[in-house]
């Protein structure tokens, strides 16, 4: 009750936002009802254009602004011809459990529908399709599993869960281990159990140990890898002192004179050019003597490697590398059997 000493100013400005507040609920509530009856219309036309996909959302949205018990009826039937019986179980559920409540004049507006409902859940439950998940007995623990997006607990692993008849997709993945993914399809009504698969993170490689060759390769290509590695390095070693060598040779003609017998006589900078011709030729010659060789082993390792050997077969080979060095200079020469 309004105090007597209220200017009455204040009390009309009260009564002016009393007012305003009324008028604005009862405009949003019937902008809701009106955006109700559009997306309610829109989803009954795509129902009937069969885009159950795109009209069941629609048909929910207009549920949300407007629970009209029509509504939530239409949109059981909707989930149950999406293919959808959990959900529309679900509906037919809460559409009865709203019939209960209602007023019986409100009743007999509903005309069957309470019937119908029963009917069409009962036959809905023969649809519903069911699936039981069970992890390896030797997966590691942590393993995380979802089924559809969705993340599963411990508790829904090894019982019956009842699911959509149509296509599930499955993963789990081990703590550090990669993701493995399954797919099944479920018929109406069909009951599946299905182990699923866990791969579990890579064993770390003890200490001192080499790592494996790649996938494919064998440990003699590899070996004829190294040693073509080593004989390109001889090689090229070989050639570049060889050059070095070579260089020295002008050096050595200004600064030395041949006095006969073999016997030369150099000044300071020819002796030092014909000492660095002889350590240049030594490193070139060694140089050229390990090209080789390594270059032969690394050709016969290629071309003694086995194929794969058929059950009950047997191989045999051979294989001989030589490098000499002459007075005529250096050979190298590869034989085997086959």
């Amino acid at each position: 009750m309004l105090g007597p000493t209220m200017p009455k100013n204040r009390l009309l400005a009260t009564a002016l936002l009393l007012g305003a507040v009324a008028l604005s609920r009862s405009a949003g509530a019937g902008d809701d009802k009106e955006t109700a009856k559009a997306l309610f219309e829109r989803g009954l036309e795509q129902m009937e254009a069969k885009r159950y996909d795109e009209a069941c959302p629609a048909i929910e949205q207009s549920l949300k602004l407007d629970p009209y018990p029509g509504t939530l009826f239409t949109l059981a039937e909707c989930e149950a011809l999406r293919g959808r019986p959990l959900a529309a179980i679900a509906r037919y559920t809460e559409y009865l459990e709203l019939h209960a409540s209602l007023p019986r004049a409100k009743q007999l507006k509903q005309g069957s529908r309470d019937k119908d409902a029963r009917t069409k859940k009962a036959e809905l439950e023969q649809s519903v399709a069911g699936v039981t998940l069970t992890l390896p007995t030797d997966a590691p623990p942590g393993v995380v599993v979802t089924r559809d997006g969705v993340t599963l607990g411990a508790d829904q692993l090894g019982s019956p869960v009842r699911l959509d008849p149509g296509e599930h997709v499955v993963t789990t993945e081990a703590p550090g281990g990669p993701l493995t993914e399954q797919r099944f399809s479920l018929g109406k009504g069909e009951k599946r159990e299905i182990a699923l698969e866990v791969r579990k993170a890579p064993a770390a490689p003890k200490p001192g140990t080499a790592p494996p060759p790649p996938p494919g390769m064998s440990g003699r290509r590899v070996a004829a890898f190294v040693t073509g590695g080593v004989g390109v390095a001889g090689l090229v070693l070989g050639a570049v002192t060889g050059g070095l060598m070579l260089a020295q040779q002008d050096a050595i003609n200004a600064g030395c004179k041949d006095s006969g017998a073999g016997v030369a006589l150099c000044n300071a900078a020819g002796a030092a050019a014909g000492n660095d011709a002889k350590l240049f030729g030594a490193v070139a010659s060694a140089g050229f003597i390990a090209g080789l060789a390594g270059a032969g082993v690394s050709i016969a390792l290629f071309a003694t490697e086995p194929k794969p050997i058929k059950s009950g077969a047997t191989a045999n080979g051979s294989v001989e590398v030589g490098v000499q060095v002459g007075p005529a200079g250096m050979t190298a020469g590869v034989r085997g059997s086959f």
